[in-house]
């Protein structure tokens, strides 16, 4: 242990009165956190930043590196657009490791969940960067074409119309809406109810759908248990891929 200087102590007590409020904003909390551990404001009475999360915030350390590296995911977003309002959205961000690519998924979740009158949630952000992503991985894409597995090409003639039926659903979402507020409201109100589930059940049908990966038991040569596909969706993909 060692010991704070005056102006080292009196900064630890405002850091700590920021995350003992909030938890009330998780950009503050985070900041305030980081500045903690890279300062090792914490050492006059704690050996480590995890003894520290733990016996002071009762949190363990990994969820104080996730509020961490939540903050600091915020910073590559583009400007112009509205920062998560959430730790969950954010943390959600900060496990796409590619800058560009996690601007590229917050500026599409934004764009749709705008376009519905709200903000992304975090589920919709990890839907998305799997939309988003690269079917081949790190590769730098000099192979042929028919170096791919069956799973890579499949994945690659697929995604676009999960990509394109996803949309379609959003739109009949919202003229559903827009039906709501026109002289159909009553209708909508009885038998219109019943629709908008439709067609919520139907996207996330879609959404829980979409490849997520080529298949782990047979990297992507197609078998029964990827329904001879050569991929999986992301609930099949996170069964059957092996545990590191």
């Amino acid at each position: 242990m060692t010991e704070l200087t005056t102006i080292e102590i009196n900064r630890l007590e405002r850091l700590e009165e920021i995350v003992s409020k909030g938890m009330r904003s998780f950009v503050e909390v985070g900041l305030a956190l980081a500045e903690i551990q890279s300062n090792r404001l914490y050492r006059a009475q704690y050996e480590t930043f995890e003894e520290y999360c733990q016996e002071r915030w009762q949190f363990s350390a990994s969820r104080g590196r996730q509020l961490v590296g939540a903050v600091g995911a915020l910073a590559s977003l583009p400007a112009e657009l509205p920062k998560p309002a959430n730790a969950a959205q954010a943390e959600a961000l900060a496990r796409i490791a590619d800058e560009s690519r996690r601007s590229e998924v917050w500026t599409i979740a934004v764009q749709r969940a705008t376009a519905e009158g709200r903000m992304p949630t975090a589920r919709e952000i990890g839907e998305i960067d799997i939309e988003v992503g690269d079917v081949f991985g790190d590769d730098d894409g000099n192979e042929e074409w028919n170096e791919f597995t069956d799973g890579e090409r499949n994945m690659t003639e697929v995604k676009p119309m999960f990509r394109e039926l996803g949309d379609l659903l959003r739109r009949a979402s919202d003229i559903a809406d827009a039906l709501s507020r026109t002289s159909a409201k009553q209708w909508m109100l009885t038998g219109g109810s019943s629709l908008q589930k439709h067609i919520r059940d139907a996207r996330d049908h879609v959404n829980a759908a979409r490849p997520a990966g080529v298949c782990p038991l047979c990297s992507g040569a197609r078998c029964a248990k990827c329904f001879d596909t050569g991929w999986m969706n992301g609930t099949r993909l996170h069964h059957y891929r092996p545990s590191r």
